[in-house]
């Protein structure tokens, strides 16, 4: 056992082993949850200090995505747990928009009974922008959790890495195959199905920080996480996961430019990965999304899918994905199955909210409303819900909810005060119709959504003017409409099913 294996934490009445993973209240263990308690050793070893949310997750979570809202649940609980001290004081303190800080006095104590120095938590004066101020270099060896690196922290909370630790850990990692799983059992990428590891713990860094960016999706998070792509791979050239990730921030950003050198580029940094680690679960994923959405090789998509999830049937993406393409196919069955396997495997809001989206494609509408509300009750934060929701409640011909839904999600992407009340008087007026003609006003309208817009309001001329706009510029997810319910007012056309050939589709299989 090594000293940080035997090394505890005496805060009140409290010690806090980190070789037994334990939180003991005197002599009476204190149940805690694996996260809530790798949040709160991650406090406690930097007491004192400001911890950011975002260093604090990308720790916890590692190479996994987490909401936000996730963690203030962990802090909340822990607090409920260590309740206050004589004073009234609590040991975790909250840093307006920027993380936490725990307060309490701590002392290290080696297990073998050995008491080192009790050190007071000092707290570093703060900036009025909310970053600490301070310069003292105290470091502390640390292990960093899942991310499986030894690092050095200074009380700025910077790591520096240690890359010749890091490779001794990644050499014995990866002989033994081990994987670190985070709490919803859901293993970390890149110890088995992304191989083999980089030797280099800087570029590992850069590449889980991508990784971060990409699945978290806020505005500028792209651009973040290809910058830390290239950075990954400017360090190690060799480092397959990071040319798929690079690869994976260059589809999404293509689905908001249309510019076809984004797949380009996406398709070389996939067949580079691939040629450097053939095995490579996210490569093959990624390959099989190229094939089905921009190629419409359908048969090529379902042998990726298929061969990724062969090489770890725990990648939740790799499942999702699949049940993607099944649903493009009309496979619905097959579809639901990948998709409850994903959610089983990682019960991210993403795959929840992708989850009511094969619901509302199948036309089970009232259970796509019943999943997408309980993403938007369990994290309200995450915002991709509400267009589903109006789509749902608009076939259900609900259209009170459904425009409650459409004003919600209008004033969470910062619509003005009098736009709203336009919009409401609208509705007032004009009803339905009247708000899916203000729809394609929208700036930055997919022009998918448009061709929809217009079968839903019966301009069936227009409709497939934009559908076929959609198909010559091989719009984002043009595939799906095969199985869109608000065309079904054109789809007994001919143009349509002629329209569904071209893409590749056969018709009746979709239907």
């Amino acid at each position: 056992m090594n000293g940080k294996e035997k090394l505890s934490y005496q805060f009140k009445s409290f010690r806090l082993e980190i070789g037994e993973r334990q939180l003991l209240r005197g002599d009476m263990s204190v149940p805690l949850t694996p996260k809530a308690f790798d949040v709160l050793a991650f406090l406690v070893e930097r007491a004192g200090h400001l911890v950011e949310k975002e260093e604090l997750m990308q720790s916890v979570w590692s190479d996994s995505f987490v909401e936000e809202a996730n963690l203030a649940r962990i802090v909340h609980t822990l607090r409920k747990t260590l309740g206050q001290d004589n004073n009234g004081n609590k040991f975790i303190e909250t840093v307006a928009k920027k993380g936490y800080r725990f307060v309490a006095k701590v002392e290290e104590v080696n297990r073998n009974g050995a008491e080192m120095l009790p050190f007071e938590p000092h707290v570093d004066p703060i900036s009025e922008n909310g970053e600490e101020l301070g310069s003292n270099d105290i470091r502390s060896s640390s292990i960093n959790g899942n991310s499986n690196i030894i690092q050095e922290t200074s009380r700025r909370g910077h790591p520096r890495t240690l890359t010749i630790l890091a490779v001794a850990l990644f050499l014995t990692v990866t002989a033994t195959g081990f994987w670190f799983a985070n709490e919803s059992g859901v293993r970390v990428r890149g110890l088995k199905g992304i191989t083999p590891q980089t030797n280099n713990g800087e570029a590992l860094q850069h590449y889980q920080q991508g990784r971060f960016f990409t699945e978290r999706k806020h505005k500028g998070d792209l651009e973040k996480a290809l910058a830390s792509f290239e950075k990954a791979i400017d360090l190690d050239p060799n480092y397959a996961a990071a040319y798929v990730g690079k690869a994976d921030a260059k589809i999404w950003t293509f689905w908001d430019t249309a510019s076809h050198e984004d797949i380009s580029q996406t398709r070389t940094a996939i067949n580079k990965a691939i040629e450097l680690d053939e095995s490579n679960s996210y490569a093959h994923t990624l390959l099989c999304r190229i094939l089905g959405t921009y190629e419409w090789d359908f048969s090529g998509a379902e042998q990726e899918c298929k061969r990724a999830v062969e090489l770890d049937p725990k990648d939740h993406e790799a499942r999702r994905e699949l049940s993607f393409l099944f649903n493009v196919l009309g496979r619905e069955y097959e579809a639901m199955r990948e998709i409850d396997a994903a959610v089983t495997i990682a019960p991210t809001s993403f795959n929840k909210r992708s989850r009511g989206l094969i619901l509302y494609y199948s036309r089970r509408y009232d259970e796509a409303i019943e999943q997408l509300q309980q993403v938007e009750d369990t994290d309200p934060n995450y915002h991709e819900t509400d267009k589903w929701l109006v789509r749902s409640y608009e076939m259900k011909k609900d259209f009170p909810r459904a425009f409650e839904c459409y004003l919600r999600q209008r004033k969470r992407v910062g619509a003005a005060p009098n736009d709203l009340t336009v919009l409401k008087t609208t509705y007032e007026q004009e009803g339905w119709p009247g708000i899916l003609r203000k729809m394609i006003d929208e700036p930055g309208k997919n022009i998918l959504n448009t061709a929809q817009i217009y079968a839903q309001l019966g301009d069936t001329e227009k409709a497939f003017e934009s559908l076929n706009n959609a198909f010559d510029r091989r719009g984002v997810m043009v595939t799906l409409s095969a199985r869109e319910p608000r065309f079904d007012p054109i789809r007994n056309d001919p143009r349509f099913d002629d329209l569904l050939r071209r893409i590749g589709l056969m018709p009746d299989a979709t239907k």
